[in-house]
């Protein structure tokens, strides 16, 4: 692990009790993220993505547990760590922030007085300190007339003014890696493009890495360094973004790719869109071989048989990475 890595993931394995038995909804995933670097981690939902943001977080239900694997946060695994230490971490060293930001601030509190709680849970400010540092945040993360604002309730913020009140909260003790939950879906495309170039400006200044998970293609395509395509618990595609959109290496890629929306796209047939066939299998009942081989034109006998393994795209010290076949061995 390098001097200038703050999360290195390594083949971690999360499994839900169920009625129909142990399922993995993520299944040896394993990820690395820099100082000052966004990995952006897509896929359908259900894929798995959420899941592994929760388990670093250590914030999942009482349903499910990490069977195996390590999660290195500058080079301390959160694994083993009891309860309070988990909490000690988080809002210090790691934090999140979520797709709908009023499900997480409390609707009978003031906004600025849930951020300053941020200082005064982590006994790093006084009361009258805390206010001032929770004033100041608000200010950062660009909300109008900040001093009076800090006395509102979240009813009284648009959704994205939320958003930066959670934005404020989550970068309170400038954490070495934030978690982004699809936190622009629920804005509209303004309001999400002046929350990204928050995000990205903040991030310049404090250097700290984000793991941005979402489904939103073209928000990957803005924000991303890396990227990691997920389906079915697994890890199926990571490469730099140029390359992941430039020369996408698994079928599951293209498919989402080619699904895009984009403007005067018009195929033969009149559509505007490609779609993958079928959906998801459920993580119960995933069958042998490619998890994606049910809804892949190129399937064959392989592919239903055994489950590839990733594999170097081109030169292998490019980072660029496929789990499917039809990747010709590297040289």
């Amino acid at each position: 692990m390098g001097p200038n890595t703050v999360l290195d993931v390594r083949d971690l394995v999360t499994s839900f009790r169920t009625r129909q038995g142990p399922v993995l909804a993520v299944d040896g995933v394993s990820l690395r993220v820099l100082a000052g670097q966004t990995l952006c981690i897509a896929g359908e939902s259900g894929c798995g993505k959420s899941v592994t943001a929760l388990s670093i977080m250590g914030l999942l239900p009482d349903n499910a547990r990490i069977e195996r694997g390590e999660i290195l946060l500058r080079g301390q695994d959160l694994v083993p760590l009891d309860a309070d230490a988990r909490r000690r971490v988080r809002g210090r060293d790691l934090a999140m922030i979520f797709q709908e930001p009023m499900t997480a601030l409390n609707p009978v509190l003031t906004v600025g007085a849930q951020i300053a709680e941020v200082f005064l849970i982590h006994g790093t400010a006084g009361a009258a300190q805390a206010r001032a540092q929770a004033l100041q945040m608000l200010q950062r993360v660009q909300i109008p007339d900040a001093a009076r604002r800090y006395g509102e309730y979240p009813h009284q913020f648009s959704g994205g003014m939320k958003q930066r009140v959670m934005i404020a909260m989550a970068l309170a003790h400038r954490p070495a890696l934030l978690i982004a939950d699809e936190p622009t879906t629920a804005l509209d495309v303004t309001i999400q493009a002046q929350v990204l170039n928050l995000l990205a400006t903040l991030q310049r200044e404090m250097g700290m890495g984000i793991v941005f998970v979402t489904h939103d293609l073209a928000v990957v395509a803005q924000i991303a360094d890396v990227v990691v395509v997920m389906y079915a618990g697994r890890v199926v595609e990571r490469a730099a973004v140029q390359a992941l959109f430039e020369q996408p290496a698994h079928p599951y890629t293209v498919g989402l790719l080619g699904a895009r929306p984009r403007a005067g796209q018009t195929r033969h047939d009149g559509s505007t869109l490609q779609v993958i066939p079928g959906s998801l299998p459920p993580a119960h009942a995933r069958g042998s071989g490619c998890r994606f081989q049910a809804r892949c034109a190129h399937a064959h006998a392989r592919c239903r048989q055994e489950e590839p393994a990733l594999r170097p795209v081109g030169a292998a010290d490019s980072g660029h990475q496929a789990a499917c076949f039809l990747v010709a061995p590297s040289a």
